[in-house]
C-alpha cells in the first residue's frame, strides 16, 4: 500500500485533521515526521517518524531511511 508522509502538522485541529482524514478515506498509508508525537487518535497514522524537521539533513535522511522500506506516493508539508 503507497504512503503519503506529512511532514508536521498544523496546530489547528480541523486544519491538522482534514488531510489525515482525507489520505485514509482514498486507501493511502500515512507516516507523519515531526519533532515529537502530537498524539492524535489512535489509527490515523501509520508510523511516526521523530526527527528535528527543522534540520534539513536530518529530515532528508529520515525521509530517504524510511522510503527505503515503504512505497511512498508523496510528502507533504
Amino acid at each position: 500500500m503507497k504512503t503519503l508522509i506529512y511532514v508536521n502538522i498544523r496546530n489547528y485541529k480541523v486544519e491538522r485533521m482534514k488531510p489525515i482524514y482525507a489520505a485514509k478515506k482514498l486507501g493511502y498509508r500515512v507516516a507523519l515526521m515531526a519533532d515529537e508525537d502530537p498524539d492524535l487518535d489512535a489509527g490515523l497514522i501509520d508510523d511516526l517518524i521523530i526527527v528535528d524537521t527543522y534540520d534539513m539533513e536530518a529530515s532528508v535522511k529520515a525521509g530517504i531511511d524510511y522510503a527505503n522500506d515503504h512505497m511512498i506516493a508523496g510528502v507533504l508539508t
